[in-house]
């Protein structure tokens, strides 16, 4: 089953969206976006712990074409409260370990936080932004969006 627009619309929220976010790494990245799912009641308390130590283990810096690069960081479902996605678009782009590799690193400008609690809807996701990455302008014109609302209205317009 695909996903369903009005289930991704519930997984984004305009407080979960930063534009203009700034870091000096990734792990400073992800533990401003983590604070936020946090503080608005989406994960428990471990989550940035689990998400760094995936992250860690399992890079997911994406190789897309394009100048704009993203990373798709997740975090076991046990440390998801109620299902989510944050997005950053950082003033400067962080270094993530490439997905799939050991030892390549990728310049990303989006992230896409997943906190998801259903392994499903978890997986359906990642096809969905997969394609979504596929073309470059999509992620183009994300990164230069600077309103939240209008880059939940792009990503449930060309996902769902």
């Amino acid at each position: 089953m695909d996903l369903q627009r009005n289930v991704l619309q519930s997984w984004l929220d305009e407080d979960l969206v930063i534009t203009g976010m700034e870091a000096d790494c990734w792990e400073e990245a992800l533990k401003i976006l983590s604070s936020r799912l946090k503080e608005k009641g989406y994960v428990k308390d471990d989550f940035y712990r689990a998400l760094v130590e995936r992250e860690k283990s399992f890079p997911t810096g994406l190789p897309v074409e394009g100048d704009i690069k993203a990373a798709i960081p997740h975090a076991n479902p046990d440390y998801v409260i109620k299902p989510a996605v944050a997005v950053g678009v950082l003033k400067n782009p962080v270094a993530f370990g490439e997905m799939g590799t050991s030892d390549r690193q990728i310049q990303c400008k989006l992230i896409f936080l997943l906190a998801l609690n259903d392994s499903k809807n978890h997986l359906d996701l990642l096809r969905k932004l997969m394609d979504f990455f596929v073309d470059g302008q999509n992620l183009k014109e994300i990164a230069c969006e600077p309103e939240s609302k209008k880059i939940i209205r792009i990503l449930v317009e060309k996902i769902s």
